[in-house]
């Protein structure tokens, strides 16, 4: 009775009005962080519990499947965090290299990779690495840098270096599918650069409640923000951590990704784009841009 007459997308935005009343506006965590604060460490993630909460949904992650099968060959996952995606790749008979930086994330992976049968083994090479010094001898056929990996680098000049290294990783008609955040979706967000603790989420887990905020403010130069996250399970334990970001206009990022070396064959604000050939232009809805970029041609007259 009660599920009928409470859909359950009644029920999630009457769960949402009742937190963004109670955890926005009356409780707030403590402006003293309780417990180990971590800020830009190898392993801040763990802190937040990225497979509890971010790991993508499963139809999105089909939709990349469909995107890498048609275009075959190797694939890079460029930070790939705890191996969702690369996992779901590998299972679909796709040969994949992901690098990470965090130990915790790439154990994580590992742990993805010991599930697999010997035959996907062999198709999934994990390397625990900074994506900043990529050595690898072969070419791919895809690069994947999926969840905005690198609008984590310090500033334009690393990811210039990077993407420049990038390109030369790809095979003559190999895309690189490149995800940044949407500046015009978060300066949208409530307190922007203001440093002010906002709601980001509630979840249950495994019987436990979480409660998260976030807060940002300006970083060391113009294109820079300073993220921090608040974790809070049960109300009795905190975590604070935080990340330096890299947010630019749409413009910029298309004069950095030419100045790389790239042509822009396509962005979109959703994969569906990828599959069902619709034009998803990005909106101030998409937290993330997708770039889909291949390696610019340079003609030689003889």
């Amino acid at each position: 009775l009660v599920p009928s007459l409470f859909p359950e997308s009644s029920l999630m935005k009457f769960n949402n009005a009742v937190s963004s009343i109670l955890f926005d506006r009356v409780l707030k965590p403590p402006w003293f962080p309780l417990g180990k604060p971590i800020f830009d460490g190898d392993d801040y993630h763990e802190s937040y519990r990225y497979d509890d909460f971010f790991a993508p949904k499963s139809f999105w992650i089909k939709t990349i499947e469909k995107v890498c099968a048609t275009r075959g060959g190797p694939c890079l996952d460029i930070g790939g965090g705890t191996g969702f995606t690369a996992e779901a790749l590998v299972r679909a008979g796709l040969t994949v290299t992901t690098i990470e930086k965090s130990s915790v994330m790439i154990g994580k992976a590992w742990e993805r990779w010991k599930k697999l049968n010997s035959d996907e083994q062999a198709r999934w090479n994990l390397i625990h690495g900074d994506l900043r010094d990529i050595r690898l001898k072969h070419k791919f056929s895809t690069l994947l840098a999926l969840g905005g990996p690198m609008t984590f680098l310090n500033n334009e000049y690393e990811l210039l270096s990077c993407l420049e290294n990038y390109r030369n990783l790809l095979d003559r008609t190999g895309v690189f599918y490149l995800d940044v955040f949407n500046i015009d979706y978060w300066a949208g967000r409530p307190h922007w650069k203001q440093g002010v603790w906002n709601l980001w989420f509630t979840k249950r887990v495994g019987g436990r409640f979480f409660c998260a905020w976030h807060k940002t403010s300006s970083g060391e130069h113009q294109s820079q923000i300073k993220f921090e996250y608040q974790l809070a399970e049960n109300f009795l334990t905190y975590r604070r951590t935080g990340t330096h970001v890299l947010f630019m206009p749409l413009a910029a990022w298309k004069r950095l990704l030419e100045k790389a070396g790239y042509s822009i064959v396509k962005t979109f604000g959703n994969w569906l784009s990828e599959v069902e050939g619709a034009e998803y232009p990005p909106t101030p809805h998409n937290d993330l841009i997708t770039f889909k970029l291949q390696p610019l041609v340079v003609r030689r007259f003889s």
